[in-house]
């Protein structure tokens, strides 16, 4: 192997900076798009089906979105509050580095095919992203009427929202009476403007009025630009032919106060809310959720920003790219990490109807050789390493954007299986106003720590026991030998039970009589053991296609037999359902459940449909006992 110069060495106190005294990651609060441009259904619609034990199979063919991206100069101005003067950097940089500047189309158009090839690996092929670079002038860009701090004022979240709502309008509209630009052509609008971003910031920010990193939804343009008007559509554009609903402002580097931070993680955060996904960190306080170990929260920016983590399990699954096997008892189950062949992905283990836990594999170091390979739009290469000195990036010809990086989770803290305890009452209370992990003590994604401490998301001062934890670290995921997990539960073996440290319960602190147990060590394929000791023989049933939602059972003798059966209706498909106490079917028919099982293997399930009616049915059905064993189901 080649000795590479080192350019770029940052020691792992950097990472803890971040929370720490010098450097912290601040996320605006963002909105959701509601544009469901995957094409998968509305949010309360898939989290319902992600409670049932049904998924739909992949599409036959990728999703392509195409994306319209401008570049906005301001007013030049010598303002302190603000970072540069309100033009793009066009330089030559005079030294190495990343990211670099001249900050022109070609720029630009690099940064977005980062994004695609993130997008494209983390999805397996699944979401082609395409795009186009406004204007086309090289180092031309369009110019808004106003200094950069008019559109950053300082004080409330509602004055800043309406700076970003005006700026975002400006810009397209100017964009527009500049260009000839088919809108109607593009699934995804973004604004790169001068400047940099005030995604993170020192202990005492001395530029407050740099721009933050922002997906806008169509509620809160709604809310600024139209006045809740309920005529409003969204931004005109093409004289009034077409209306932007929704979009993302970010900043042309992120690099700072001397240090060298990637764009790419701020765009992919961004673009997985265009895509409908909710933030996972608590966005009252912006102290993490989930930490490194998903793009959602502060694994968009693991490895500076370069290597932002791969979307975590639920995320996954949320946006249609992997489906779960459903499984309750199984002895030495394959789970593979994310890049390998094996199918076994994602495993759900459900609690109740409404909570369950996901298990996945995350292995930082696929290649097993300590470091990550990126490479420009060149083919320069670039690596990205671990070692006793922390994290460092090292490469002997100048690079200009990586575009392209072999192991996106090569920035989290180790390699382990982690265990997601997921609550869909939580999720969707919340999901509307993008709060699905606001509250610590009851989040709708959470880790289950391995450590048996919770600290993702606690403030803890740099002498505490638990300093450096609040992000996540390698103790959090499970393999076989986890010593801090063996301490912790006074045990020689490593266990997820409804005694250890952290339990198996059900957020109510019942128990789910869910034992996890039998991981083996760390590796692209590890396995585990589940047993559930508390199921009834017959159960559970199956209804076909969609879950049993809001109309609860009832336990009835339909033909006056002596012998209750079970009746049970969806207000989701609108079918209902009997089956005897037994779990069989009350009425003889063909109907099956086919069901994902391990190793990509289809099983069928018995479906005891008992009648398909005409109407919606919204409540529970009303069952009328006749004489001669006859009774009416009324609906």
């Amino acid at each position: 192997m080649k000795n590479f110069p080192i350019y770029f060495s940052l020691i792992f106190l950097f990472l803890n900076s971040l929370q720490g005294q010098n450097l912290k990651w601040k996320l605006h609060p963002s909105g959701v798009s509601d544009r469901d441009l995957l094409k998968i259904g509305k949010p309360d619609e898939r989290i319902q089906k992600m409670g049932s034990n049904l998924y739909q199979t992949f599409k036959s063919s990728p999703d392509t979105l195409h994306i319209l991206a401008i570049r906005v100069a301001f007013q030049e101005d010598n303002n302190s509050l603000t970072t540069g003067n309100g033009r793009f950097d066009l330089s030559t940089p005079e030294e190495p580095r990343l990211d670099p500047p001249p900050h022109d189309r070609i720029y630009f158009e690099n940064q977005l095919q980062a994004l695609s090839n993130y997008y494209k690996t983390v999805s397996h092929g699944q979401l082609i992203l395409e795009y186009e670079v406004f204007p086309k002038d090289t180092s031309g860009s369009y110019t808004v009427s106003r200094e950069m701090s008019f559109y950053v004022p300082l004080g409330s979240e509602e004055k800043l929202d309406e700076g970003l709502a005006e700026l975002f309008r400006e810009a397209f509209q100017v964009a527009d009476s500049v260009d000839t630009i088919n809108f109607s052509r593009y699934d995804s609008f973004i604004i790169f403007h001068a400047g940099v971003g005030a995604d993170f910031a020192l202990s005492v920010d001395p530029t407050p009025q740099d721009i933050p990193s922002v997906f806008l939804d169509f509620k809160t343009l709604k809310n600024t630009l139209g006045k809740n008007d309920p005529e409003f559509k969204g931004i005109p554009v093409n004289n009034g032919n077409f209306f932007i609903r929704d979009g993302i402002i970010l900043p042309e580097t992120q690099s700072q106060e001397g240090f060298e931070i990637g764009l790419l993680g701020t765009m992919a955060i961004m673009f997985g809310h265009q895509l409908g996904l909710p933030n996972l960190f608590n966005t009252d306080t912006g102290l993490p959720g989930i930490g490194v170990f998903g793009l959602m929260d502060q694994g968009s920016g693991n490895f500076f920003g370069f290597l932002p983590a791969e979307p975590c399990a639920w995320s996954k699954i949320f946006l249609g790219w992997e489906t779960p096997i459903v499984i309750s008892n199984g002895e030495n189950l394959p789970v593979g990490a994310s890049q390998t062949a094996n199918p076994n992905k994602i495993y759900k283990i459900p609690i109740d109807s409404k909570e369950y836990f996901l298990i996945e594999n995350r292995h930082r170091d696929f290649g097993n050789d300590s470091l990550a390979v990126g490479k420009d739009a060149s083919g320069n290469r670039v690596e990205f390493r671990w070692d006793s000195r922390g994290q460092r990036i090292l490469f002997e010809t100048d690079p200009q954007v990586i575009t392209q990086v072999s192991e996106y989770d090569f920035g989290l803290p180790g390699s382990g299986i982690l265990i997601w305890h997921i609550d869909d009452r939580v999720i969707e209370a919340n999901f509307d106003d993008n709060r699905v992990n606001a509250d610590p003590e009851h989040r709708g994604v959470d880790l289950e720590e391995a450590d048996g401490a919770q600290d993702i998301g606690q403030v803890y001062g740099v002498l505490s026991p638990g300093a450096g934890s609040e992000n996540g670290v390698v103790e959090d995921m499970f393999w076989a030998s986890n010593e801090i997990n063996m301490l912790v539960n006074n045990s020689e073996v490593v266990a997820f039970t409804p005694d250890t440290k952290p339990n198996s319960r059900a957020n109510s602190g019942a128990d789910s009589h869910i034992r996890i147990a039998n991981f083996s060590e760390r590796d692209t394929v590890m396995h585990f053991t589940v047993t559930t000791d508390i199921k009834q023989t017959g159960f559970p049933v199956f209804t076909g296609l969609e879950q049993i939602f809001t109309n609860s059972p009832i336990i009835t003798d339909l033909n006056n037999d002596g012998q209750k059966e079970i009746l049970y209706s969806s207000r989701f498909n609108g079918k209902i359902y009997v089956s005897n106490f037994d779990g069989s079917k009350f009425i003889s028919n063909a109907d099956v459940a086919v069901i994902n099982s391990v190793n990509d293997k289809k099983t069928e399930f018995p479906v005891a449909l008992f009648a398909e009616p005409e109407n919606e049915i919204l409540f529970s059905p009303a069952v009328i006992p006749l004489t001669n064993k006859k009774a009416v189901v009324a609906v």
